[in-house]
């Protein structure tokens, strides 16, 4: 049975356009897949998501010549992130799926950045940070299985600064990618006399193409539901 559904798994072909949502931290994103290719929008922004993503939205349809009820799936960052911007992108995804009746899928901002730091560097195990003011971070340790799939959503916690040395200086090769202070984070492993290599790759924005192909991924797996109760992580003060 395992070996059945594994083949329909590499089989299964994506063809439906999908759409992708980010507004999580300090930027918004909107990708577009259609017909084998992926259009993407992405800008810098503060408090003002409202007011950037839904004209990037129009823009994406419109430049790709689809209509609104082409869309078969949305995808989109439930965090962590800031509060409002979680909330927009939370909000047109559900409309979406409620006024369309299409796949419904929510995606954690540090599986993004895992998804865009394997593009970069093709590393397979990653550990994302986000850093806030207060020296505290949101942590998720995520490795990328033989499907393609990120797993490490249970591993997702926020944790002090000196946990995270500690989880550091057990492993060797690590592979550090997110929003995070570089050398503040040498100095410690200096101090900890940590002589194994280690890999950053800072990326203070998840972007929303990279969205795309996770949503394709998942989308793939033999069995899949509609993220309509999923629960947001906020981030308070973090930038």
């Amino acid at each position: 049975m395992k070996k059945n559904n594994e083949k329909m798994y590499k089989n299964k072909k994506i063809k439906e356009n999908i759409l992708s949502l980010d507004s999580s931290n300090k930027s918004c994103s909107v990708a577009l897949y259609t017909k084998k290719k992926i259009d993407y929008i992405f800008d810098k922004c503060k408090n003002n998501y409202e007011e950037k993503i839904f004209p990037m939205i129009k823009k994406i349809i419109k430049r790709n010549r689809i209509k609104i009820n082409d869309i078969k799936t949305i995808s989109y960052s439930n965090g962590p992130g800031s509060f409002s911007g979680i909330r927009i992108s939370s909000i047109i995804a559900k409309s979406f799926f409620i006024n369309k009746k299409i796949k419904l899928l929510s995606i954690s901002s540090l599986k993004i950045i895992a998804e865009n730091c394997w593009k970069i560097s093709k590393k397979k195990k990653i550990i994302v940070l986000l850093q806030n003011k207060n020296n505290n971070f949101f942590y998720g340790k995520y490795y990328r299985n033989k499907y393609g799939i990120w797993i490490g959503k249970k591993s997702e916690k926020f944790i002090k600064f000196h946990k995270i040395i500690k989880k550091i200086v057990k492993k060797k090769n690590i592979v550090i990618s997110g929003k995070f202070k570089k050398q503040k984070i040498q100095k410690e492993l200096y101090k900890q006399k940590y002589k194994h290599k280690i890999y950053f790759f800072k990326i203070n924005f998840p972007n929303a193409k990279y969205m795309i192909n996770i949503t394709k991924k998942i989308l793939k797996k033999y069995y899949f539901r509609n993220d309509i109760k999923s629960q947001p992580k906020y981030l308070i003060k973090i930038f």
